[in-house]
């Protein structure tokens, strides 16, 4: 697909969000890796029957044509990173797999939780830990 409008449930289109937030999620790495996204309108729960509990947001996915990253590997590696959040990077990841492990030390990387690290930061772990 090249873009896609959705609706979803409002908690989940604000985790895709990821303009202007602090701690990042999984879900919105991949988002803005892949995407670009934008949520149009919310959806309140008053305009269906049955109502149901939750709010719901038309959400708009265009798909970024510049992906020059292996998405499967993405996955994995941002699975593997944001499974336990809070623990700092170095306890994530076995350090035996980094491959320019200076490159990553001078900039502090690995003593930060996965929740913190920016989006540039989690790219360059990504393309220094090796994909075995």
């Amino acid at each position: 697909f090249n873009e896609i409008i959705v609706m979803i449930q409002k908690e989940v289109a604000q985790k895709m969000q990821y303009k202007n937030i602090k701690k990042r999620n999984r879900l919105n790495v991949l988002t803005e890796i892949t995407s670009d996204f934008e949520i149009m309108f919310n959806v309140s729960k008053n305009v269906f029957y049955p109502k149901p509990k939750v709010m719901s947001s038309v959400i708009h996915i265009k798909q970024k044509n510049s992906i020059k990253i292996n998405l499967e590997k993405l996955e994995n590696f941002t699975r593997e990173i944001f499974k336990n959040k809070r623990k700092i990077i170095s306890n994530v990841l076995p350090m035996d797999r980094i491959k320019n492990k200076k490159k990553i030390k001078d900039l502090n990387i690995l003593q930060l939780r996965a929740e913190d690290l920016s989006l540039q930061e989690i790219v360059v772990i990504f393309n220094e830990y090796s994909q075995l």
